[in-house]
């Protein structure tokens, strides 16, 4: 089942990441980077080996930005591993694995929280990972940064250059 499920949200997002680098990247500034996550292997170590060897590429003036499964391993990694030199994160639509969510162990975030700043992104009308999901990891991350969007699905149709407005908001704050 957990592997199933992790298919299906990687599907969902093929089209779509290319497109979440073009948008966000192009309203921050920056060049987008798609990592290729491997398809045939789901696990959260095949996916945190990719995320860890991008996260280990990024300099100062990089945006980090994760959508549904890549946004959940991501938080996973940054978590358990503490780390803390990469810009701030913004993550859209990430599911929530432990068992008041999905409930599959392998890719549950259960803390501690993160030491770089993030921020949570969901859409309302996400008709893949259930908007519930939000609250329950805002729940277990106070310092995170909470945005809820009125509509725009799961691939934030339409919404994209409000994920990236925010996005600048944050690092001019900085």
């Amino acid at each position: 089942m957990a592997a199933e499920l992790a298919r299906e949200l990687s599907a969902a997002a093929a089209g779509r990441s290319p497109a979440v680098g073009a948008v966000t990247g192009a309203t921050v500034g920056v060049e987008p980077v798609v990592p290729r996550f491997p398809a045939d292997d789901m696990s959260y170590g095949a996916w945190a080996a990719v995320a860890r060897a991008e996260l280990g590429r990024l300099g100062e003036r990089d945006a980090v930005f994760a959508h549904s499964f890549s946004a959940s391993t991501l938080l996973k990694l940054v978590s358990e591993e503490r780390i803390r030199a990469v810009p701030p994160i913004a993550l859209l639509a990430p599911p929530e694995w432990t068992p008041d969510g999905w409930n599959v162990a392998d890719y549950a975030f259960d803390g501690p929280e993160p030491l770089v700043s993030i921020t949570l992104h969901h859409c309302t009308d996400d008709e893949i990972v259930p908007f519930a999901h939000m609250a329950l990891l805002a729940a277990r991350l106070p310092r995170a940064r909470v945005v809820e969007h009125p509509a725009g699905g799961h691939s934030f149709d339409g919404r994209l250059g409000a994920v990236a407005a925010d996005y600048a908001s944050v690092l001019a704050s900085r």
